[in-house]
C-alpha cells in the first residue's frame, strides 16, 4: 500500500488537515505503515488512525472545571453557599434592623400620623 492510499483510507476514519498528514509523513508514520515495520505490521490504517489520535490528543486543549458556572457541581446542582459564623451573625443581624426599620416607618407615614390627630 502506497501514501496516497493509506491518506485516502485514513480520511475515511478521521478528518486529516493537510499540516497533520506532512507531520505523520516528517516523523516517519506514513514510512513505518507503508513498509508495515514495528507497530504497523499487518494493520497500516490502524497505526496511522493511532498515531493521528495521539497527536491530536496532545494538541488539545486541557478543559479546566471552568467550563461550569462557578458555585455549580458537575449534575449541575448548586453548591450551598458557605458562610462563617461573622457573616451568618452579620446577616441576621442586617435583618433584625430591617424589620425594626420597617416597623418604625409604619408608624412615622403620613397615614398614621393623620389618623392620629
Amino acid at each position: 500500500m502506497n501514501e496516497q492510499e493509506l491518506l485516502v483510507k485514513l480520511k475515511k476514519v478521521r478528518q486529516v488537515p493537510p499540516n497533520t498528514w506532512s507531520y505523520l509523513v516528517d516523523k516517519g508514520y506514513v514510512e513505518a505503515a507503508v513498509e508495515e515495520e514495528g507497530a504497523a505490521l499487518g494493520r497500516p490504517v490502524e497505526y496511522l488512525v493511532e498515531a493521528f489520535d495521539e497527536l491530536t490528543d496532545a494538541a488539545a486543549p486541557v478543559r479546566t472545571s471552568s467550563t461550569r458556572p462557578p458555585g455549580r457541581m458537575g449534575s449541575g446542582e448548586r453548591v450551598p453557599a458557605q458562610l462563617s459564623d461573622y457573616d451568618t451573625e452579620r446577616s441576621e443581624l442586617f435583618s433584625e434592623y430591617l424589620l425594626i426599620s420597617t416597623q418604625t416607618s409604619k408608624l412615622r407615614s403620613p397615614a398614621v400620623l393623620c389618623n392620629r390627630g
